[in-house]
């Protein structure tokens, strides 16, 4: 893939890179996750915005079960009060990461927007395959439906959002609370989303920060075997989901170079087709993870088209009907 000449250069520092994909196995996950911890700690780390405070917290649901979260709050709300909300979830493959570990992104939107931020410790494959690591994110979006009030957040202004894995546990999550309850999201932002196993079988071109094998191996751990598109269920394989109706307004920010490209863009035109609206942001010659080049132009585009996505549907929100009758728990001025 044609590559931003801005990034090209740095794309070799990218942790992704100590790894052999294409020999790696399940079993090799967790040095895997030691190379790539080793080669993050070397790297200069991001900058922390001011402004906001950080609270671990064992979230626990009755009969559901217990995950742990990251609340991020602003140390001094600008805006209205109640807040919007984020329930955050972090990508990794389905195999790497940790909610626990610094992000300036969410930091950013904290101050920023005064958003109050439930970034997800979500288990992880091989070790937990699906759906464990969907029904965690599905605890940490009730508990922060019932502490709204504990953590001022306007339950009809929470939404839900992710990068690459998570991005794709985002989308299965609204899938399944639509379907499901207890409370539809009033949003969903999916950065560079995960959605469609089937991925990278058969590329011709590969993204240079998530390969196709790395891609395939983060798939057979989550799915804890090797299915074909008829056994895999929709709310693990989001892209396979036959109706996208319902769904709450949806950013997808995607780069032109990466693997996700194809997958995203498909997805978003069935959300559209399915009268969801959509705002989609692609970016020329940017592979998977290009935010992590912070300083870059195409970064600080994408992080100005996400923050404007966010800004513009944490203030258009507002309640419909109650959220346990199935139906979307907002209303927008976008919504026909």
């Amino acid at each position: 893939m044609d590559v931003d000449p801005e990034l090209a250069d740095l794309i070799e520092a990218f942790p992704t890179r100590r790894v052999d994909w294409a020999a790696a196995t399940p079993f090799d996950v967790p040095r895997i996750r030691e190379v790539i911890a080793a080669a993050a700690r070397s790297a200069s780390p991001p900058p922390v915005a001011s402004g906001r405070t950080v609270q671990d917290v064992e979230a626990d649901v009755p009969g559901a079960g217990r995950v742990r979260v990251r609340v991020h709050r602003p140390e001094d709300p600008r805006g209205p009060v109640p807040a919007p909300g984020l329930v955050w979830i972090h990508g990794g493959g389905f195999i790497l990461g940790s909610a626990l570990a610094p992000d300036a992104r969410v930091e950013r939107w904290v101050v920023e927007l005064g958003l109050v931020v439930v970034s997800v410790d979500y288990r992880l494959a091989p070790e937990y395959p699906y759906p464990a690591p969907l029904e965690d994110c599905a605890v940490a979006w009730e508990w922060a439906c019932r502490h709204a009030a504990e953590l001022g957040v306007d339950p009809v202004r929470l939404g839900v959002g992710g990068g690459s894995a998570g991005a794709g546990l985002a989308a299965a999550l609204s899938l399944r609370l639509r379907d499901r309850g207890p409370a539809v999201p009033a949003f969903q932002l999916l950065h560079y989303p995960m959605l469609d196993h089937r991925t990278g079988h058969g590329v011709s071109a590969e993204d240079p920060i998530w390969p196709a094998a790395a891609n395939q191996l983060g798939w057979a751990c989550y799915l804890g075997k090797d299915g074909t598109a008829a056994e895999v269920p929709a709310y693990a394989s989001p892209a396979l989901a036959d109706d996208l109706s319902r769904l709450p307004p949806t950013g997808i920010f995607v780069g032109g170079a990466d693997l996700f490209c194809q997958e995203d863009l498909a997805f978003a035109t069935r959300l559209v087709e399915a009268g969801v609206p959509v705002d989609l942001g692609v970016y020329a010659g940017a592979p998977h993870g290009f935010d992590g080049f912070a300083q870059t132009d195409v970064a600080k585009r994408c992080r100005r088209d996400m923050t404007d996505f966010l800004r513009r549907v944490t203030r258009q929100a507002s309640p419909t009907r109650n959220a346990g009758s199935g139906e979307p728990g907002f209303r927008s001025e976008q919504t026909p």
